[in-house]
């Protein structure tokens, strides 16, 4: 992650699904609907909105989709894909509001 960090224009999320096109085994894509559904489940800390997402972020993050892959007998990016989807069926209000990200999207409203 961190020599994709160093490239114009790469962020945590954008570095992480580089990562997983290399190795879907190892790697899920960190989204905001992905995070957002791991802190209000009290799986991961910090960050609430899912946005500015950090490179502890994306460990935490790691550390617990890989976890419940290992449980669920799946790989880190089914289980990421199921995160993004469960969320997106729960999802109250817009995940985007006025070109932001809203800090409440999931569960809470706009």
């Amino acid at each position: 992650m961190e020599a994709l960090l160093v490239l114009q224009g790469v962020s945590v999320p954008s570095g992480s699904a580089v990562l997983t096109m290399l190795d879907p085994e190892r790697y899920g894509v960190i989204d905001i609907r992905a995070w957002q559904l791991l802190h209000r489940s009290k799986v991961v800390e910090g960050a609430q909105s899912g946005t500015g997402l950090s490179v502890a972020n994306w460990e935490a993050f790691l550390d617990a989709i890989r976890a419940l892959a290992t449980t669920l007998r799946a790989t880190p990016r089914d289980v990421e894909r199921a995160l993004f989807y469960v969320h997106r069926e729960y999802q109250d209000g817009r995940l985007y509001r006025d070109g932001k990200k809203s800090r409440a999207a999931f569960g809470g409203g706009t």
